[in-house]
């Protein structure tokens, strides 16, 4: 807690009034939020913390030397205790309690100085449990138990630790009670059995696995119990073929020494081929084709042209000439894309940095430049240019732009966290969330890039019957979906100097909440410049608390990847 409350007062001395009377302090951020709290002779926050929002007490807490020290309360709107923990030398210790407005508990968990430990329960809003789980003492996870909202066990992760072993036992159901998959791993590969049922008891497909390779087929079922034929495969060997719950073959791959390698073929329900590829040491390697339902093909993708990245082309209408191409780099578009008509006439050159607009852009009409504009990671830098049919200069527009970014801006900030990307319409720009690595939590896991996805490129996909999700709910700004886009045009207030330049772009933040809402660990992953970063920065730490991040029930800590748009 120390470096985010001594940034924030830091800041808070530069720009907002302070009244002080024998160390205790009324910091104004602003005119809905203001803190009081205590500091020690080193003028370090030492006693109380509160946080005032709209006139209401959100947040309430006690410091030691900087650091969070005994009880925390967070606040519903209607002044109820949404949680109560508690920390020890800015470590969080002992049983916490999650209410929800009308008093109810969602949630208990306890932690030993900053260590998850014990029985860690969460409910949905309709009282029912949404989670089971037990941590021992080393903070690691013995056992998970999740539920469907009606009550009925959704799944069943059980883990034993032997030295530097972990071994995991998976267990999925089916809403009716029955098996839908076991998997054995251990240190997070398959080894063991792989098995997959049907929904009404029957045995879809049985593996067995050996340190993350495939060495053998058991048996594949019909789900009309009728034997699926694997000859082809043998002690990690040949073809493998896999089916869809009618019986038909879902797809056919290659294997060598228990991983993919070689042709890779995917199948619709009728039995049409919807794909192609290949793989090598279980990577996508060469060329993938990829048809739609209609048997269109939608993209092909080359996996080796371009060192590091996949090459794509994308069709773009029912005419086979129209369509995009280029390059991507973890599933982002990286380097100069082309778009062409039904007539396989140029449309456009766009010029891409990790995701965003780099450099020239060119849009064309009867092959001529009519349009050319200049962007730095997506930012509006240089000449934008119009031309009329003859190619005459109609308008120059000049924008400013002192941009940078970070090449690795989509991936988490620590280890093992999972990325979930925002496709919410009211996420006021927020692009990604970051989330801790709780059981089951991967089900949410967004993969961009098309060698992490591997197969699952395809729009075809089996349907498994599985209908299982648990409850994630990003952090959220209090109120409503339009409340932080009024904080921020209120509170993002832009020198008149800068006002008078033309500047077009967004500066991209990630920045950690923690289970109060808090907000610390700002970091700028796409700048703008001109002094527009630390604005946006600013208007970040000026927030109130947010509404923490849940899983199941439980608050958790997340990171936000987010843009703050400057247009003016």
């Amino acid at each position: 807690m120390k470096p985010l409350i001594i940034t924030y007062a830091l800041i808070i001395t530069s720009f907002w009034a302070i009244s002080q009377t024998d160390h205790r302090i009324e910091i104004i951020v602003n005119t809905d939020l203001k803190i009081l709290t205590e500091l020690n002779a080193d003028s370090i926050p030492n006693g109380r913390y509160n946080v005032i929002f709209k006139n209401k007490t959100v947040l309430k807490g006690q410091t030691k030397e900087g650091e969070k020290d005994g009880k925390w309360i967070v606040y519903h709107d209607n002044g109820q205790h949404k949680m109560e923990g508690f920390f020890v030398n800015g470590k969080k210790h002992g049983e916490w309690t999650y209410w929800g407005k009308k008093g109810e508990v969602l949630a208990k968990f306890q932690f030993n100085h900053g260590t998850r430990i014990g029985h860690w329960q969460g409910y949905y809003p309709n009282h029912k449990k949404a989670i089971d789980l037990v941590y021992n003492p080393e903070g690691n996870p013995i056992q998970c138990i999740q539920y469907y909202p009606s009550g009925i066990i959704s799944l069943n992760f059980e883990y034993e630790y032997v030295g530097q072993v972990e071994t995991k036992n998976l267990s999925y159901y089916y809403e009716n009670f029955n098996l839908f998959q076991y998997t054995q791993l251990t240190n997070n590969k398959r080894n063991g059995a792989f098995q997959r049922y049907h929904n009404n008891g029957v045995i879809w497909e049985s593996f067995e696995y050996q340190n993350g390779q495939l060495i053998r087929v058991v048996e594949t079922r019909s789900k009309g119990g009728m034997p699926r034929k694997n000859d082809a495969f043998r002690d990690g060997d040949g073809l493998l073929k896999r089916y869809y719950f009618n019986g038909n073959t879902y797809s056919e791959t290659l294997y060598k020494n228990g991983k993919k390698d070689g042709n890779f073929s995917l199948f619709d329900k009728g039995g049409d081929l919807v794909g192609t590829g290949n793989f090598t040491l279980g990577v996508p390697t060469k060329k993938w084709d990829v048809y739609s339902q209609f048997h269109n093909r939608l993209y092909q993708l080359d996996f080796d042209t371009l060192p590091g990245l996949v090459y794509q082309k994308i069709r773009t209408s029912p005419a086979e000439k129209e369509h995009d191409e280029g390059s991507l780099f973890s599933g982002y578009k990286h380097g100069t894309w082309s778009s062409y008509d039904a007539y396989r006439k140029l449309i456009s050159i766009k010029n891409y940095n990790y995701g965003y607009l780099d450099g020239k852009q060119l849009y064309y009409e009867s092959e001529k430049v009519i349009r050319e504009f200049s962007y730095t990671n997506g930012n509006k830098n240089g000449e934008s240019i119009f031309y009329n049919s003859f190619g005459k200069v109609l308008s120059v527009d000049t924008y400013k732009s002192e941009s940078q970014i970070d090449s690795a801006w989509f991936k988490p900030p620590k280890k093992n966290w999972i990325a979930v990307e925002n496709i919410e319409p009211h996420s006021n720009m927020q692009k990604m969330v970051f989330y801790p690595p709780f059981p089951g939590a991967s089900m949410y896991r967004t993969l961009k890039s098309f060698k992490e996805n591997k197969e699952y490129m395809f729009p075809v996909q089996r349907n498994l019957y599985y209908t299982y999700w648990p409850e994630l709910v990003p952090p959220q700004f209090m109120g409503n979906e339009y409340a932080e886009k009024e904080y921020i045009n209120k509170y993002l207030n832009i020198p008149d100097n800068l006002k008078n330049q033309r500047v077009d772009g967004k500066v991209l933040l990630r920045y950690a909440v923690d289970e109060f809402g808090i907000i610390s660990d700002i970091t700028v992953l796409k700048s703008i410049g001109l002094g527009l970063d630390e604005l946006a920065v600013d208007l970040i730490k000026s927030y109130p608390p947010l509404k923490s991040a849940t899983f199941n029930g439980l608050p958790i800590s997340s990171y936000i990847v987010r843009e703050i748009d400057f247009r003016f």
